[in-house]
């Protein structure tokens, strides 16, 4: 997510907090003033013409600033995608309704958009309430409060998982497919024309993204062949997994969309191209699989 404009998109904080929550980098451009830009630029005469001839008219366009500061997600999953932790409490220390919090620390409401022009003119104007000094100090105390319960539910909800899966892998892993074999479809080019293969025995590390040791062979030469396959149809295929419904809604958003991420990018290590295989939708079915579907 890029902000353009403001004072908003001064502000550290709320930018490394924007990022956490979302679980997507946000930039700020070296250039963020661009309306008193424009506004010079425009007071030097003639409108656009006036721009141009102060060397403004890319400014204005917003293609002024090829650099730019990144606030990457340093929290792991973006707190949105796991389940956002209660903001009442850091709406109380900042003086603020949770309406107005929400306002302006998420204003697309989660969604991994560029904020419309009234969003970011709303997210401006609470932030200015607030400023940056009482933002920051609520996250220190509020803030540090609610990430360490959240990971301390994390651990727990590991444990949890591992502790009810079937099957063990090494001493102490537990794995929710061991002893079976990962199989692809004997005609798989066939099926994928068709518009859906269908992946099942994928031994992965129960309450995590990652493949047990065992399974991995299987696993890699499986991607590989399907890879190949995928790469030879040149055409755009998505992901979707369907994990055991013995894990609750929370866990399958924390640990779904980086077990696509782990299918996705092993796939593309063989197609060249990560842009052709894209993740899609996590859910819970009494059948755990993969589908691969191709996008029409």
């Amino acid at each position: 997510m890029r902000l353009e404009d403001g004072g908003a998109a001064a502000n550290n904080w709320l930018l490394q907090f924007q990022a956490d929550l979302l679980g997507m980098p946000v930039e700020r451009p070296d250039m963020i003033e661009t309306t008193a830009l424009g506004a010079a630029g425009l007071a030097g005469g003639g409108g656009v013409a006036g721009l141009a001839g102060a060397g403004l008219a890319g400014a204005a366009s917003g293609a002024m600033s090829p650099g730019a500061t990144g606030y990457a997600p340093e929290m792991g999953p973006g707190m949105v995608g796991m389940g956002m932790p209660d903001p009442k409490p850091m709406a109380d220390c900042m003086g603020l309704t949770v309406e107005e919090y929400n306002a302006m620390v998420l204003p697309t409401g989660g969604e991994p958009r560029q904020p419309s022009k009234a969003e970011m003119k709303r997210m401006e104007q609470v932030s200015k309430k607030v400023g940056p000094q009482r933002q920051a100090a609520c996250s220190q105390s509020v803030g540090m409060q609610q990430a360490n319960a959240q990971m301390a539910q994390m651990q727990q909800m590991m444990a949890m998982a591992q502790a009810r899966m079937p099957g063990t892998a090494t001493p102490g892993t537990t794995t929710e497919a061991p002893g079976e074999t990962l199989t692809l479809s004997p005609d798989l080019a066939a099926e994928l024309a068709k518009g859906k293969t269908v992946i099942r025995g994928i031994d992965w590390v129960a309450g995590s993204a990652e493949v047990s040791p065992q399974g991995q062979p299987g696993f890699q030469q499986a991607m590989a062949s399907l890879g190949a396959v995928i790469k030879a149809s040149g055409q755009r295929y998505r992901l979707d997994l369907y994990m055991d419904q013995r894990y609750d809604d929370t866990a399958i958003r924390m640990f779904g969309p980086g077990r696509l991420e782990r299918v996705a990018s092993t796939l593309a290590g063989t197609i060249g191209d990560a842009g052709v295989v894209q993740a899609g939708k996590t859910k819970r079915d009494k059948n755990p699989r993969l589908e691969v579907i191709k996008v029409k």
